[in-house]
């Protein structure tokens, strides 16, 4: 707002009309590309806090401005509560309409008796065969360390909501193919 004086303009104003019509020109300058506020999230959330961000008032609220519309979507990391960006490492299994991590673990064996349910989110996909393997050519596993955001608070994440928790890769660092079966 460089080269408004608005004290000058306000005085030049002669009726209450005009005066309004000002304010809200003003106001309305003020406002522009301003978007709201990110909420503050703690490190860690009780179940009874994770609870209350989940009802589903509050969650469309929040998430949605109250209205189920996916133009009304505030984005994930607004929505619900994710740790800031760490370095993870693990195994990460990808098959038709599935994406687990299973943290600290380094074969796919390992991952059969685990029961993480942890959907690890990784857009755009890395590769052509991972996108394969996520479009049912078959159940693919790697070594995967990534920068990532854990969600803090157990929801419906992936697939149908069928993981209670997410990872979102920000970045790959590396990814290595696993023997399966």
């Amino acid at each position: 707002m460089t080269g408004i004086d608005p004290l000058r303009t306000l005085e030049g104003c002669r009726t209450l009309g005009r005066m309004r019509a000002v304010l809200f020109v003003l106001f309305s300058l003020a406002a522009c590309g301003q978007r709201p506020a990110a909420p503050q999230w703690k490190a860690a959330y009780s179940a009874a806090e994770c609870k209350t961000l989940t009802k589903r008032d509050a969650f469309l609220q929040r998430c949605f401005g109250g209205h189920l519309v996916d133009k009304n979507y505030v984005g994930d990391f607004k929505c619900m509560p994710y740790s800031p960006p760490q370095r993870l490492r693990g195994v990460w299994v990808v098959d038709l309409e599935y994406s687990g991590f299973f943290p600290n673990a380094s074969s796919y064996e390992e991952t059969e008796s685990r029961p993480d349910k942890i959907w690890l989110r990784v857009e755009p996909s890395p590769s052509p065969e991972v996108k394969a393997s996520e479009q049912g050519a078959g159940v693919r596993a790697y070594t995967i360390e990534v920068i990532g955001r854990r969600s803090l608070c157990d929801f419906n994440y992936g697939h149908m909501g069928m993981s209670p928790r997410e990872v979102v890769a920000q970045r790959i660092l590396t990814m290595r193919p696993l023997p399966v079966r």
